[in-house]
């Protein structure tokens, strides 16, 4: 897939789209059963091909998703749920394989991006800037400068293919695969998480007719001011430290993650266009200072890696089914105030607040927040406005769903 996240695809049969490039509808190649790291049980694997940009009429080359989908435990009753673990950059075949039990279906897979050609050039990269753009009076300087032969290689190593992984493709991957899955009618159910709430919402602003049941757990930038992510973090790291306990709160920065970011930005011209957002960024959070690193590497992103398709419109939205948000409370990358911008946005949506900590609702077990999303693609069925969850598990143990859920939850999924 264009970027590593599960059930990626692309619809190109609605007239406001004659523009794009047309592609006669996939079938998907399946290939039997495969075992991704850290699977929890068997998963069938296969294949789709969709096209490889949907700007380019012209154009018939194509790229090969891989596709893969986790069995039912009994007797399917209902639509299938599209995951998208989210990152960028996640492997959503490992998430899947990890969550099979919890979620049953999932696709996954990316166009390769990397700004090195060897791990040994990877490494000494890394050593060449600080992490934090506080560690000195230098410090953003470094970064800046870093940032800017690492700009410079991404584009030697990847060129025009770079501006082919955004999200908008993403999205339109996404519909792709439910095509061939369902039809070209068919209503996407799907679980949208941190980064995959940005696809979720930028497919239901642009295919809103096409939604069916959509869970965003988690919002991420796309709908949300440059600093957004930030606004939380130092909470979360006071409450964490008051437990007298260690933790590691660290980015996902990796090449994918870049790509897929800087592409969909709109670029700046120069350092002193970003330090204005760095100096927010750094009195917002105590922590987050090191997100000067993306800021600066996407300043100075090679315009030929702009991705070729961006949405630009709104999220005012009314989609078939009321949507369902979900965010803990405590979040050090997705705060809770950005799932209630969202939820102000979409008509009808309603937020489940889960009062546990960390990424995602999915980082600590929660039979509260299950049930809600198990009625949730089951019938459509929403929470009470002002529904609050409890976590089952205290922080820093051991315990996963499997200890806390009832067997006859468990059974049921």
């Amino acid at each position: 897939m264009r970027q590593s996240s599960s059930f990626t695809a692309g619809l190109l049969s609605l007239a406001s789209l004659a523009s794009l490039a047309q592609a006669e509808l996939g079938k998907i190649q399946w290939k039997g059963l495969c075992d991704p790291t850290n699977a929890t049980g068997p998963m069938i694997c296969g294949t789709l091909d969709v096209p490889l940009d949907y700007t380019d009429s012209t154009s018939n080359k194509t790229l090969t998703l891989d596709i893969g989908k986790w069995p039912a435990t009994k007797k399917a009753t209902a639509e299938p749920v599209f995951v998208n673990f989210g990152g960028p950059g996640v492997n959503s075949f490992e998430g899947l394989g990890s969550y099979g039990k919890e979620f049953q279906t999932g696709v996954g897979n990316t166009i390769p991006f990397s700004c090195y050609s060897n791990d040994s050039s990877r490494e000494l990269a890394s050593l060449q800037a600080p992490k934090d753009g506080t560690a000195s009076n230098t410090a953003r300087g470094e970064i800046w400068a870093q940032s800017t032969n690492y700009a410079q290689a991404c584009y030697a190593q990847n060129g025009e293919n770079g501006s082919l992984i955004g999200t908008t493709f993403a999205a339109r991957d996404t519909l792709q695969v439910l095509d061939a899955l369902r039809g070209k009618d068919a209503k996407l159910n799907y679980w949208g998480i941190s980064y995959g709430t940005t696809v979720g919402a930028v497919m239901a602003a642009m295919f809103p007719e096409r939604m069916g049941y959509l869970a965003l757990d988690e919002l991420i930038y796309y709908v949300q001011t440059r600093n957004a992510t930030v606004l939380g973090s130092s909470e979360v790291y006071s409450t964490v430290k008051s437990y007298g306990l260690s933790a590691s709160l660290t980015s996902s920065s990796n090449e994918v993650e870049s790509g897929i970011r800087c592409s969909d930005k709109a670029a700046s011209a120069s350092m002193s266009d970003v330090l204005p957002y760095s100096n927010v960024r750094a009195s917002l959070s105590r922590i987050a200072s090191d997100g000067a690193n993306t800021d600066m590497r996407c300043a100075q992103w090679n315009k030929k890696m702009y991705a070729k398709e961006r949405y630009t419109g709104d999220f005012d939205v009314k989609t078939p089914h009321p949507v369902l948000v979900l965010s803990n409370r405590y979040d050090p990358s997705t705060p809770l105030a950005a799932a209630k911008n969202l939820t102000a946005t979409f008509e009808g949506s309603v937020l489940l607040e889960q009062n546990g900590y960390g990424h995602t609702t999915l980082s600590v077990p929660s039979l509260c927040t299950a049930k809600v999303v198990r009625a949730y693609f089951s019938n459509g069925t929403l929470p009470a406005e002002g529904t609050i969850c409890e976590i089952d598990v205290p922080l820093f143990t051991n315990l996963t769903y499997a200890d806390v859920w009832p067997k006859s939850f468990q059974a049921g999924l």
